[in-house]
């Protein structure tokens, strides 16, 4: 039987013809094989999003506001991280700054909100227990690096960066601006006063900045334009502990000596930078 109907193929061209046939049928069932496709897109992404979901220890449903200054989430948590510490933030007709110690949190909190906000916009889902915001486009200028081989400092590639937040400015469109730790590859004066120019700038009309900084001479310059928040830490039996919760306020901690002291950086090194930290006289470095 197979090799009649290869004979009876050879002489009909029957598989030509059945191909030809299924073309032709396809194309005039085109938009109904699109609509089955995107049918099945769909829900192929609500089941993966629906698993994902079932994952995480809580989420919600985001509210989408009217265009406003404004930015309410409570117990808001990363979904990367394998124990998240949630936070909770609300923002009324004011822009947030950000400060605290090294390894305090201030950079992954503001990941946290860049993710969810880009989560509740995509995949209608919010790591939270509730997330009212308006439509936000989120821009963002963090971990800015140099690079040899285009020839450009660390310092250039924030200005770049930063930039290009500016240029966004322009649209009509309400955004998220997320920085951390502007123009740190300049000296303190500069990266103050620009970093002022810029932040102030930034959160004119309706669009949120979240700003994460050392700089706490910020705090006076920006005044109620800017609500201060901060993470601290806790130096205890030669260990350096972290709750990574924000609270209201600026930082009034420092952890940058004691970590080098945690370290065993030498007594002597020690002892000179805490007398700089203090204003006082520097003791002598005995000569070798």
């Amino acid at each position: 039987m197979a090799s009649l109907y290869e004979y009876v193929n050879l002489l009909f061209l029957l598989d030509i013809n059945a191909f030809v046939f299924s073309i032709q049928r396809a194309q005039d069932a085109r938009m109904l094989l699109r609509r089955v496709f995107e049918s099945i897109g769909r829900i192929d992404t609500a089941q993966s999003i629906a698993q994902w979901r079932q994952s995480l220890p809580h989420w919600t449903i985001p509210e989408f506001s009217a265009p406003d200054k404004a930015l309410q989430t409570t117990e808001m948590f990363h979904p990367l991280l394998a124990r998240p510490v949630a936070n909770s933030l609300s923002v009324r007709d004011a822009s947030i700054l950000v400060t605290g110690s090294n390894m305090a949190g201030k950079t992954t909190f503001m990941r946290t909100l860049g993710v969810n906000a880009i989560l509740a916009q995509t995949l209608h889902t919010v790591c939270a227990h509730t997330w009212v915001t308006p439509l936000l486009h989120v821009r963002s200028s963090i971990g800015r690096t140099d690079s040899l081989l285009d020839g450009k400092s660390h310092y250039l590639a924030e200005v770049e960066s930063v930039h290009s937040l500016l240029r966004s400015k322009r649209s009509d469109r309400q955004h998220l601006f997320l920085l951390d730790e502007m123009f740190r590859g300049t000296n303190t004066a500069e990266r103050v006063a620009a970093a002022y120019a810029v932040l102030v700038y930034l959160t004119q009309g309706v669009d949120v900045v979240i700003v994460a900084t050392h700089d706490l001479e910020l705090v006076d310059l920006l005044g109620e334009a800017y609500q201060t928040y901060h993470f601290r830490e806790r130096i205890a039996d030669d260990t350096l502990s972290f709750d990574y919760q924000l609270r209201a306020g600026a930082s009034s901690t420092r952890n940058a000596i004691a970590l080098l002291q945690l370290k065993q950086y030498p007594d002597e090194i020690i002892a000179n930078a805490m007398a700089v930290l203090n204003r006082a006289e520097v003791p002598v470095v005995p000569q070798a």
